[in-house]
Parts: structure tokens; C-alpha cells; sequence
């Protein structure tokens, strides 16, 4: 995913994003109830991993994680 793609999902869509790394068990613990709460909700749920979206975590200055 770019910066592009996840602005044009926000622009389309209500969008819950999850910023998370593999590596961080908080948050491996957080997902499946985030996950829940955007399917009952009925929104687009987007899991961005820090390792593999750097430019995207650095867009949206998200310096930490867990961080929805």
C-alpha cells in the first residue's frame, strides 16, 4: 500500500487503520478486537505493518505502536 491508496480509501470510505508491528504484542492482542469492532460497524479496516509502510507511518506521524 502507498500513501496514495490509503488517502483514496479515506477519501471513499469510512476508515478504521490499524498502525502495528509484527513484533509488538500489544499489538497482536489489539487486532482481533479492532477487527471486530470495524466489522460490526460495517468499515474498511487497514492493517499497516511499521516494518513494511515506513513512509506511510511517516505521513500520518505516527512514531509508535500500537496506534489506531
Amino acid at each position: 500500500m502507498t500513501v496514495e491508496h490509503l488517502q483514496d480509501e479515506i477519501k471513499s470510505h469510512i476508515v478504521v487503520v490499524d498502525f502495528m508491528a509484527t513484533r509488538c504484542v500489544p499489538c497482536q492482542a489489539m487486532y482481533p478486537v479492532v477487527k471486530e469492532l470495524a466489522d460490526h460497524h460495517n468499515v474498511r479496516f487497514i492493517k499497516l505493518d511499521a516494518d513494511e509502510h515506513e513512509a506511510i507511518f511517516d505521513q500520518y506521524e505516527v512514531y509508535g505502536v500500537p496506534h489506531i
